[in-house]
């Protein structure tokens, strides 16, 4: 039985980047997709935008004033129909091949409950892009405080239906505190090896302007769930590990790059090691490895 997916988008007053980030979700290579954007009430020409793709058919979208991001986050996920839910924020884009390689995840482990991957994350301040590559998933890597990239996780959507709602105890990390009732509540996850979507960081990212809130909420779920750290030993052996695993994911990422290895992971992406704003070529090999389809990314026009 094939995956469904529904994707989420809260949006607010965000005609400039809304466009790129939808592109990237109907131009998805798999077909099981439900789109809902939940919009509240844009007054910057949004909702304009919106009806021309809810005309055709493309999307489903909701209009009204909300209490934030999360609680938009909230109405879609209670909309949505699909059995594997997700939310993309308006500063990020899917690579093309997110949605069939998240579901061919599922479907080879139907025990995963939670599917993330990695990132690339466009700087628009500093014109730089840079990898995001993380190491496979433990729950102690999670507790001490590191992070998901939010953009690629996907998660069933009985996990919704029983931890419930994004919370507001926190305002900006109410993702982290999800993730981490869904460790609590015993959810499996996995970490796939492949670039599942494009974070960008521009003046207004709340990565950018509430840096200092970020990290005081960092530091408040740290606390909050200091219980499941109490074993320091292995605490700390687990998150040596960790950064061992993640120095070794880059080292395999480059010399596959470079095509100096033969390697299952990353297999959407080759060449990519350079990325810049100059012209990006992302390779996605085919099972055979003797045809390739080319897509090719242009960061620098992201906005254009």
């Amino acid at each position: 039985m094939s995956v469904q997916f529904s994707i989420i988008t809260p949006s607010f007053n965000r005609l400039k980047f809304i466009g790129k980030t939808i592109e990237s979700v109907l131009n998805q290579t798999y077909p099981a997709l439900e789109y809902i954007v939940v919009d509240a009430d844009s007054s910057d020409g949004t909702l304009d935008l919106l009806e021309k793709y809810k005309s055709n058919g493309s999307i489903k979208y909701l209009s009204e004033p909300d209490d934030g991001m999360y609680d938009a986050i909230n109405k879609g996920f209670e909309m949505a129909a699909g059995d594997v839910i997700a939310y993309l924020n308006t500063d990020d884009i899917y690579l093309p091949w997110t949605l069939a390689t998240v579901a061919s995840v599922f479907e080879k482990h139907p025990n995963t409950d939670v599917v993330f991957g990695d990132s690339v994350i466009v700087d628009l301040k500093s014109n730089k892009s840079f990898l995001n590559i993380r190491p496979s998933f433990h729950p102690l890597w999670l507790y001490a405080g590191n992070r998901i990239a939010q953009p690629t996780l996907f998660l069933k959507r009985e996990c919704f239906i029983s931890v419930g709602d994004f919370r507001n105890e926190v305002d900006l990390l109410a993702d982290c505190e999800y993730w981490l009732r869904l460790v609590d509540k015993g959810y499996n996850f996995r970490k796939v090896n492949e670039f599942l979507a494009i974070e960008v960081n521009h003046e207004d990212t709340i990565r950018e302007t509430k840096r200092d809130i970020v990290s005081k909420e960092k530091a408040y779920l740290i606390e909050k769930y200091s219980s499941r750290l109490s074993n320091t030993i292995k605490t700390s052996a687990v998150l040596k590990l960790k950064k061992m695993e993640t120095l070794i994911n880059y080292l395999q990422f480059v010399l596959k790059s470079n095509f100096m290895l033969r390697h299952g992971a990353w297999g959407n992406t080759i060449g990519a090691l350079d990325i810049s704003f100059r012209p990006l070529t992302l390779i996605r090999s085919k099972i055979d490895g003797k045809k390739r389809q080319v897509w090719k990314f242009n960061l620098g026009r992201l906005l254009e």
